[in-house]
């Protein structure tokens, strides 16, 4: 189990709340908990998104994963992890028709800030949705505390009419996580802002000529390299920012490496049709 920091009392949650911790948006969101808030919680990390430009505190291996296949996918417009479940009185009001017991803080025995995993920002800038995600091992779902944590937040997100989901270590396959991994960092464009404007463009526009289904990336990128007399690598650079930027429906279960065959897809990984959801947990 997680352990605060800090003993939640309601001055804490009033002092997080004066900080702005659970608002913003983009750029300015500022997560409802960090990594600093807890001595211990197994895997913990602190990744800036290519999405927002911010950085994300992240709690476990499965939330980094998620993670990256969210910044990676163009149609998330924004990624807020640890969100809140304001107001308080609704999870509490939940709780109490299941028949279940609130979270509470172990030492003060004051009801906790509940919170979901992530809530995404989809669509574009003049038409959005959201969807909560939960993300869950599934050994967890086996437990039946876990299990009422999350009927709590399910009545608490089908009462704003916001879909919410469980994403899990099933949700997607090895191979797809490992070239999640590999290319989130050549999703900003300051992967290869080393490389002038012009000629990225001009790489750009042999690539998505020469790319097809059944090549190798490789031997593509080395010719490029040679006809604009660049060091070797570059234009497998660019590549990769635009592999991470789906410039190609490439099949990233499949996709293993520069010099292996590019296989299409035509059923890439979608958020609407991802996940797990239940009507009822319980």
């Amino acid at each position: 189990m997680p352990t605060y920091k800090q003993v939640v009392t309601p001055e804490l949650i009033a002092r997080w709340i004066q900080q702005g911790r659970g608002k913003g948006e983009y750029f300015a969101y500022k997560p409802w908990l960090t990594v600093f808030d807890f001595s211990s919680r197994g895997l913990r990390t602190r990744l800036k998104g290519a999405t927002t430009g911010r950085i994300h505190h992240l709690f476990s291996r499965l939330e980094l994963i998620f993670f990256h296949l969210a910044d990676l996918d163009n149609e998330v417009l924004d990624i807020r992890e640890q969100y809140p479940l304001f107001p308080q009185d609704n999870t509490v009001a939940i709780a109490n028709s299941l028949g279940f017991k609130h979270p509470t803080d172990p030492k003060s025995k004051h009801p906790i800030i509940m919170t979901t995993d992530f809530l995404l920002t989809l669509g574009s800038r003049d038409k959005v949705h959201y969807q909560a995600w939960s993300v869950k091992y599934e050994r967890d779902l086996y437990k039946t505390r876990t299990l009422q944590k999350l009927e709590i937040e399910r009545q608490f997100w089908h009462m704003l009419g916001i879909p919410w989901r469980i994403f899990t270590e099933a949700t997607i396959s090895k191979p797809f996580i490992s070239t999640l991994r590999r290319l989130h960092p050549y999703k900003s464009p300051t992967s290869i802002e080393f490389i002038p404007q012009e000629l990225t463009e001009n790489i750009k526009t042999l690539l998505l000529n020469e790319v097809r289904p059944g090549v190798k990336l490789a031997p593509i990128t080395n010719s490029c390299d040679n006809i604009f007399q660049l060091r070797p690598g570059t234009s497998l650079q660019v590549a990769r920012h635009m592999l991470a930027n789906s410039y190609w429906p490439i099949d990233f279960t499949r996709y293993t490496s520069p010099r292996t065959p590019l296989l299409f897809t035509d059923r890439p990984f979608r958020f609407s049709e991802g996940g797990v959801t239940f009507p009822r947990l319980l």
